[in-house]
Order: structure tokens, then C-alpha cells, then sequence
């Protein structure tokens, strides 16, 4: 089956998830005033702006942005957006899309583990030169120990912050009452990448999809943020850690976000570096919604959203002096199929200590 790589470039400043609804006490959705975006699109915003292509590649069942023909739209892109109550998983020609990986226009990064650069020793302590002074991990010096970086298979290097900048600005809902627009009125902390990067996936995409190699600009994430959107068929990126990185222990790396069903199989890792994120996707159905530019805990052909979860946030890594505990938390996280079709779920292991 056919593999792409996807590359997106923001056209400009971009816009990523980041809650600005919250219910009121009627249960209404109502406008928060501060609204900050995530640095990078989940998983599920990924998978969107995909099965969006597949329509737009396929005009006789999509034209003027709207579905004109229902079922052949649910061969192409899937009866429904990601849920964790749909058992099927299926999303019509997208057979799977791989984790969020970076490109410089060099090579490809992906995320590195949280503690990256520190060594261990046998009880667990991580240690770092600083300043030119190897020192322990305490709780005063954590940001220097656990980061977000990206990493090549190369070894190296580039801090997630110094890619990915903030850029603030003021906003407000359109309507005619005053007093409602004054309610309305919101900070908006948006997002810039750095010059020459681009987020990337690859997505497996069965034939007859109309897929062709090209460069469109496309609309991806809120605030009408436009995108370059780059598909070549290649074959996949595959991760590895570089040698540098050396643990003597079972160790499980999440490459993205990670769902554990069993949340008490975290005890029984014997050490972690790890951070939880909250997870929450916006929702449509093929056959039902038919209004995409509203959001609804009442009307179900608008938007909904889903529950929240709260994942492994990925450069996580969780540590095992026994192979047994390591074995079935592995295989827990491996076995969450639906997740892994969609780029998350994705790990790699230490399993020679």
C-alpha cells in the first residue's frame, strides 16, 4: 500500500486546540478569555485535515465544501471522526497515519525522550553537566533535565521552544450587543514555526484515492490558519534512538501522546520521567453533521466534542528493572489498535539492559 509523507508549512502564524468553550451553568458553551494554542496538532487534528484532502481529491462526492453523497464520502474518509467508542476504526481509504515527526528541510526529527542528555546511574538518579558542572536532579534544576526536544536519527539536536514561538494578540466574537461583545473579548496566544521547519506525517492511503503528488494550501487548525501542504509517496520515516542515548534497564519511550486503559500499570514501573497530557477531539459524523462551522452539546449535526482522557504526553519514558511488569505495560499500550492508526500509541523499547 501506498506510503506519503505529508508535510505542512504554516503559511503564517498558526492556531492548535487549546479549550475556548467551556459550559456554563445551563449547559451552554460559553467563550473563556484567554485562549492559548497547543505548539503542535494532536493526532485527531491530523486525521481531520487528511480525510478533508481525500475530499477534496474526490469533488463528485464533495463540492462547494460541503458532502454531496454520503455513503461514497464514508468509503473515502470513514463513517466518523476518531472515538474511542468506535470499535471499528475505520477511516475509508486511510488505512493508518504515523506519529508527528519535524523536517528542517534537511532531515527528519522526532521527539525525544523527556530526559534526554541526563545519564542515569543503577538507582535511578539522573545527572547532567550544567554549566559546566555535572550535577544530580533535584526539583530546583527540573527544567534543565526534562525537556521537550526534537531529535534526528542522527543524534541531533534542537529544543522544542526555540522552534516553536509565542506570538500574542487580541480578539473578539462577532455580534451586534455591545454588553455580548464585550463579554466576547479574548487574548489569543498563537504560535510560529521557525524558518524551514514543517510538521510532518506519513499516511498509508489505500489506491483510489486520487492521490497525486502535489503542493496545496490548505486550511488546518482554528482562526482560518492556512497551511502548505506538501504530499510526495515515499516510504515511512522510522525513529531510532541514537547511540548516545543508553539506559541499563527496561525502558518504554512514547514517541506521541500514549493511552493506557489500566492507569494502575504505572506503579508498577520501578522509576518514569514522565508528563501527563489532557486529550479532548472534536467529533463529526458523515451521515449526520452538516453543520461544521458550529460546535454543540445539543445539536447533532453540529460539531461535537469528545470526552477527555488524560494521555502520556510523548518524550515520556517509563523504566522497568524486571521484564515481566515492562512486558505487560508494553503489550497495554501496543494493544490499543485504534490509537496506533492514528499515530498515537507509538513507543520504542529498551529491552537489552
Amino acid at each position: 500500500m501506498p506510503n506519503y509523507q505529508i508535510k505542512f508549512t504554516p503559511a503564517e502564524n498558526f492556531f492548535f486546540g487549546g479549550e475556548k468553550h467551556s459550559k456554563n451553568s445551563k449547559g451552554d458553551l460559553e467563550t473563556n478569555y484567554f485562549v492559548e494554542s497547543n505548539p503542535y496538532p494532536q493526532q485527531t487534528t491530523l486525521l481531520g485535515v487528511t480525510r478533508y484532502y481525500l475530499l477534496l481529491k474526490n469533488s463528485e462526492v464533495f463540492k462547494d465544501n460541503k458532502i454531496q453523497d454520503k455513503t461514497k464520502a464514508a468509503k473515502i474518509i470513514g463513517e466518523s471522526s476518531f472515538d474511542f467508542g468506535n470499535v471499528s476504526g475505520n477511516y475509508g481509504k486511510i488505512t493508518s497515519i504515523s506519529p508527528l515527526y519535524m523536517n528542517n528541510g534537511i532531515e527528519n526529527y522526532f521527539f525525544a525522550p523527556l530526559d534526554f542528555g541526563a545519564c542515569m546511574d543503577k538507582n535511578y538518579m539522573l545527572s547532567k553537566e550544567i554549566e559546566g558542572v555535572v550535577k544530580n536532579y533535584t526539583a530546583k534544576n527540573q527544567d534543565k533535565f526534562i525537556q521537550q526536544r526534537l531529535i534526528s536519527s542522527t543524534g541531533k539536536v534542537s529544543n522544542l521552544s526555540d522552534i516553536i514561538t509565542e506570538v500574542s494578540q487580541v480578539g473578539n466574537e462577532k455580534t451586534a450587543n455591545q454588553t455580548e461583545k464585550e463579554n466576547a473579548f479574548y487574548k489569543q496566544n498563537m504560535k510560529r514555526l521557525a524558518k524551514d521547519w514543517s510538521f510532518v506525517i506519513d499516511a498509508e492511503i489505500a489506491e483510489g484515492a486520487n492521490i497525486t503528488d502535489e503542493i496545496v494550501f490548505i486550511p488546518f487548525g482554528g482562526e482560518k490558519c492556512f497551511f502548505r501542504m506538501e504530499i510526495k509517496e515515499n516510504p515511512a520515516f522510522v525513529p531510532t534512538l541514537p547511540e548516545s542515548y543508553t539506559r541499563k534497564c527496561f525502558a518504554i519511550i512514547c514517541l506521541s501522546d500514549c493511552f493506557l486503559r489500566n492507569t494502575a500499570l504505572l506503579d508498577t514501573c520501578d522509576f518514569a520521567v514522565n508528563k501527563v497530557v489532557s486529550f479532548r477531539n472534536i467529533q463529526s459524523k458523515t451521515a449526520i453533521t452538516t453543520q461544521y462551522n458550529g460546535l454543540s452539546v445539543h445539536n447533532n449535526e453540529q460539531l461535537q466534542r469528545s470526552n477527555r482522557f488524560n494521555l502520556l504526553q510523548r518524550g515520556s519514558v517509563l523504566y522497568f528493572t524486571n521484564k515481566e511488569p515492562f512486558d505487560t505495560v508494553r503489550t497495554a499500550i501496543e494493544s490499543e489498535t485504534r490509537c496506533k492508526n492514528i499515530g498515537y500509541n507509538a513507543i520504542l523499547t529498551i529491552t537489552n539492559p
